[in-house]
């Protein structure tokens, strides 16, 4: 704007003089902040610096856009507004010349705060801000804000902030606290043998409050930020469960909240592969109490329903068909069991092997039966995770603690009756491969001898088929598989079976045997002619008969031929120039 000033006093006649002022004036173009409004939100936000004088004053452009859903002024200090802005808004603000700094880094103190204070109290302070402005933001509600603050967060900050997270979306649930505790009372009462117990009695008189007191009560502990801890550290605050362990816990309750009906976070699905799902069952029932070791979902449908009708949380006609549904959704959503059928495995194995382990046995026994197409059948998954146990020995040591456990002597004992039936070669030697590694997992004690208890292998072998212990099992074994591959080596050597059997054995040729010529022939009909052991037994007998007649100790082969006396052969018919088998009494 161009402004003229005739100054004074007025000069004189013939002497005008005029001076100008140039006065630069910037008008404030307006804006239409229905149209920030309008924007649809993306639901990320930034984390921003907006000076006091640009914000605090009623006529400011950031007060009159203050109310926008994607607007949240978190605090201020030193004159700096700390404010959050939903990415949508960032090119109508830059459009409209709105003053902001983008903050990087929320964690760093400001420069005047050093200052006044000193890096070290100033890094302090703005550390333990940072914590207290995330927990506001989590406490806003606002969709999206709280993962901004957790983004943005330090190491030492993720375990209080991510607990914090989740116990103030359970105090705004009754809904999903409701579920929450039936569930934590069903997962507590399956590690349970006993449902009248003391402890079982008072569990089941706890209400809902009470069931989840001891969950509320650890999430407010963990969710305590230490600022008095140099430099604010949680990461090095003194604990004997490393960081590592609470977020494995954390994320076991983010699944179960989540499965109660809560909000999905898959930010906290940190689970540790190597835990077990009867730890994961253990650490619920920790949260009201209860320990165990009972796989979860074995349970008598009946006492169950009893006992549930009992609480204070489940309704008094609860039916067994509820109960079973709850189980099957849980065994299917939660990280402490596997679905019924999932693997032909006993669950007494699986419930005690990390989540990584049966991950692992999964591709083994896919990549098993892909080599082995025809024994691709459920109840061979048991045999293959035995017969690959010297291969593959990960799972030997719940394996061995399996096999002298009652359900693991019944396997035994019905995976060697199995035995006597007619099986394809294949089968064969499956069978005596996990029967052999079954007892490899076992220790090796005196009784396990070296030679035949009966008098033969083959008479061990068949006594041990009809359910008696004859003591040398691990060796008697061996010899039975060394027979099996004497006849595949007659012309099969490039069988797959062959070459498995060579890989599981992993031990030197035992010394010949007296009964070897036997038993070959016994494997020679249970392979050849498909026949069962008994009938494979009855034909290998009947062959050694035949075999003593031909060629015995008591035996003698005489050669003639016409033109020699017959006084050389007395005993002999003769029938021409031939061999001629002669018996003495």
């Amino acid at each position: 704007m161009l402004a003229f000033n005739i100054t004074q006093p007025i000069p004189m006649h013939g002497q005008i003089q005029v001076s100008s002022v140039t006065e630069q004036t910037t008008e404030r173009i307006p804006f239409d902040v229905n149209e920030l409004f309008r924007t649809p939100l993306s639901n990320v936000w930034r984390l921003c610096y907006v000076p006091s004088d640009q914000i605090e004053p009623i006529s400011s452009d950031w007060y009159q856009i203050s109310p926008a859903a994607g607007i949240y002024n978190i605090g201020n200090n030193y004159g700096i507004h700390r404010v959050a802005v939903d990415d949508a808004y960032l090119p109508w603000l830059g459009l409209n010349f709105f003053k902001f700094e983008l903050v990087l880094d929320p964690t760093n103190p400001l420069d005047i705060e050093a200052r006044i204070h000193g890096k070290w109290v100033a890094k302090r302070n703005a550390d333990t801000r940072f914590y207290q402005d995330a927990l506001k933001a989590i406490s806003s509600g606002r969709p999206g804000l709280d993962l901004c603050y957790l983004n943005c967060a330090l190491v030492r900050h993720q375990i209080p902030l991510e607990c914090a997270l989740l116990k103030h979306e359970l105090e705004y649930d009754s809904r999903v606290c409701a579920k929450l505790a039936q569930c934590l009372l069903f997962i507590a009462l399956n590690l349970l043998d006993d449902y009248d117990t003391t402890s079982a009695l008072a569990l089941l008189g706890k209400n809902e409050h009470e069931l989840l007191q001891g969950l509320w009560v650890n999430l407010t502990e963990l969710s305590t930020y230490h600022s008095d801890i140099s430099l604010a550290n949680f990461e090095t605050r003194p604990r004997s469960v490393p960081n590592s362990v609470i977020l494995h816990i954390l994320s076991l309750f983010r699944y179960l909240v989540e499965f109660a009906g809560g909000k999905m976070n898959k930010r906290q699905h940190r689970l540790l592969p190597e835990y077990t799902a009867n730890q994961n069952a253990n650490i619920y029932g920790s949260a009201v109490n209860t320990n165990g070791s009972k796989p979860f979902g074995i349970f008598d449908p009946e006492k169950m329903r009893n006992a549930l009708s009992k609480s204070l949380v489940f309704p008094d006609d609860i039916g067994i068909p509820d109960i079973m549904e709850l189980r099957n959704q849980m065994l299917v959503y939660l990280p402490m069991g596997f679905p019924d059928g999932y693997l032909d495995i006993p669950i007494e194995v699986l419930s005690k092997l990390g989540y990584d382990q049966v991950k692992m046995i999964r591709i083994q026994l896919t990549h098993f039966y892909y080599e082995h197409p025809s024994l691709l059948r459920p109840k061979n998954d048991i045999l293959v995770l035995l017969a690959r146990s010297s291969l593959e020995p990960m799972a030997n040591q719940v394996l061995a603690e399996w096999a002298v456990a009652n359900d693991g002597l019944s396997a035994y004992q019905r995976i060697a009756r199995d035995l006597q039936d007619s099986q394809t070669l294949e089968q064969l030697g499956l069978t005596l491969a996990a029967l052999l590694n079954r007892q490899r997992l076992l220790p090796h004690t005196p009784n396990n001898n070296n030679q035949p208890t009966k008098g033969s292998f083959q008479v061990d072998f068949d006594l041990l088929l009809n359910g008696q212990h004859v003591g040398n099992e691990r060796v008697m074994f061996e010899r039975m598989i060394f027979s099996v591959l004497r006849v595949f080596y007659t012309g099969r050597s490039d069988e797959k079976p062959c070459q498995f059997l060579t890989m599981i054995l992993d031990t030197t040729s035992p010394a010949p045997d007296p009964f070897d010529d036997f038993l070959d022939q016994y494997w020679v009909y249970r392979i050849e002619e498909r026949l069962t052991h008994e009938y494979a037994l009855e034909m290998a007998e009947l062959w050694d008969v035949t075999e003593k007649l031909a060629v015995g100790d008591e035996k003698e082969i005489v050669m003639f031929d016409d033109n020699e006396d017959e006084k050389e052969a007395p005993e002999a018919a003769s029938t021409g120039g031939c061999w001629v088998m002669i018996a003495r009494p």
